[in-house]
């Protein structure tokens, strides 16, 4: 149990995709972190320690099996991301790329905040419904399911970037460093 009265629990696992998608994570990290070992001269335990926090965050979103656990997950890779592209950027807007990248997730991630509320509170008689095993069982209205579907669609066509939700993704790229572009 993690909030009782709202019936979330902080639940981690993995199912056929994430299973891979764990490793791969890891797998990108290490290689982040190879090669930026020479480039990073200035505050490097700060950025080592930005990575970290973001490899686990990355990692939390594909072993998240509740929606709350998963959505707080996906936002915490805000914090790490917006000092990676502030402090260590190569371009002269990095600090501009960053916030402009911050507001945009936290813009994208109401959409996504707005279905798994509709999702667990449809899905429910009695209690709240935020664990994707239960959620799955449960059987919404048409009108329900286009609702949670757009409001899906929306958060993570901004969040993933998907065209034409993508105006932040050019000039993340041409600020901030390498390794966070990956």
């Amino acid at each position: 149990q993690w909030i009782s009265s709202l019936n979330i629990h902080y639940t981690l696992g993995v199912d056929g995709i994430s299973v891979l998608f764990v490793p791969l994570t890891n797998l990108l990290f290490i290689g982040v972190v190879l090669s930026s070992w020479t480039h990073i001269k200035k505050q490097s335990n700060l950025y080592y320690s930005m990575l970290l926090l973001l490899a686990t965050a990355s990692i939390g979103i594909f072993v998240a099996i509740d929606t709350v656990s998963f959505f707080l997950f996906w936002e915490l890779t805000l914090i790490p991301i917006y000092f990676l592209i502030s402090l260590w950027g190569l371009g002269p807007n990095r600090r501009f790329a960053a916030g402009q990248y911050t507001l945009f997730m936290l813009v994208g991630g109401l959409p996504i905040l707005i279905a798994f509320i509709l999702l667990a509170v449809n899905g429910a008689d009695t209690q709240y419904i935020f664990n994707y095993t239960e959620l799955i069982k449960q059987i919404l209205p048409a009108d329900t399911q286009t609702i949670i579907f757009l409001a899906l669609l929306l958060g993570f066509a901004v969040k993933t970037p998907i065209f034409p939700f993508h105006s932040w993704l050019p000039l993340v790229a041409m600020e901030g460093p390498a390794g966070v572009a990956a």
